[in-house]
């Protein structure tokens, strides 16, 4: 093949390369503004201030847990003798306990007349006055923590705000050490006031004394009846374990019956009709020491 021919075929090569990469690049160009176009149609946006986007319609849309919005506790002294503290804010609903004058209680919440505690309980407002001083009680570094504690009632079923170390102190150098937690428990899990518990304890075993006390664990003389109260009497592992039985004795047979006071359940719990002053008197006697605490 002469060179002439050689040449003139690569020339017509190198035309027609030209021409299929022009057209290509056109069909491109031509596909990308479609897609454009298309797109500008849609409003779209970039897909890093979509993303940007969802995120803050996602978190603004977002309900936080209720309890995350609870607002900032504030404290109250009571002003009157006496204050109940109610299941519902009624003034019909079922009193749960009582507290007394110059008492301190936490709030979260105000529904009209009635103030929620900590405890989901509710106190009428018209017997409250707000504490405001910073260093007094919102960093709670001057509040005598046992101002807290409520004075014990005839209602069982309340609260008494005790604490571990409370109980210890009332209990060191009885028999009765060592239950300090189970009665606490006891209170979360049953809703009977650690007041009664303990105060029925000492009634019944002596301070952990008797004889059925010592050698069946059973502080509170359960199934001791007075004919064979010994034998009678029920045997447990721990004296724990009997703090758990007696309270749960105390809210399924008597609470859950409509027998929630200390006089009412005199009446079928013991023989003696002077059980439930004994009871109240060791109850008082406790509060007082608690109180001299701090």
């Amino acid at each position: 093949m002469s060179k002439n021919k050689i040449t003139i075929y690569l020339f017509l090569f190198i035309i027609s390369a030209l021409v299929t990469t022009i057209f290509f690049n056109h069909l491109i160009n031509q596909t990308t503004e479609e897609i454009k176009k298309k797109n500008k149609g849609n409003s779209s946006k970039p897909i890093q201030i979509q993303e940007e986007q969802y995120k803050r319609n996602k978190e603004n849309n977002i309900k936080k847990p209720e309890g995350n919005n609870r607002k900032e506790s504030e404290y109250y002294i009571i002003t009157s003798n006496t204050l109940n503290i109610r299941k519902s804010n009624n003034v019909n609903s079922e009193c749960i306990g009582m507290l007394y004058k110059n008492d301190f209680i936490e709030i979260i919440d105000k529904i009209d007349d009635w103030y929620k505690t900590k405890d989901n309980e509710f106190v009428n407002k018209n017997y409250l006055k707000i504490v405001n001083e910073d260093n007094f009680i919102r960093k709670q570094k001057n509040v005598s923590r046992s101002l807290f504690i409520r004075r014990p009632i005839s209602i069982v079923n309340s609260k008494s705000n005790l604490h571990i170390n409370d109980l210890k102190t009332l209990l060191s150098g009885t028999k009765l050490e060592g239950i300090e937690e189970a009665i606490l428990k006891a209170e979360r899990d049953y809703n009977i006031n650690s007041f009664f518990i303990l105060a029925v304890a000492r009634l019944e075993s002596g301070n952990g004394t008797s004889q059925i006390a010592r050698e069946k664990n059973n502080l509170f003389g359960l199934n001791a009846i007075d004919k064979d109260p010994y034998n009678k009497a029920y045997n447990y592992n721990t004296k724990s374990e009997s703090v758990d039985s007696f309270t749960n004795i105390i809210k399924k047979y008597y609470v859950n019956k409509g027998l929630n006071t200390i006089e009412q359940i005199n009446t079928i719990y013991s023989s003696s009709d002077k059980w439930s002053n004994k009871i109240n008197n060791i109850m008082l006697s406790d509060y007082q020491e608690v109180k001299k605490l701090d």
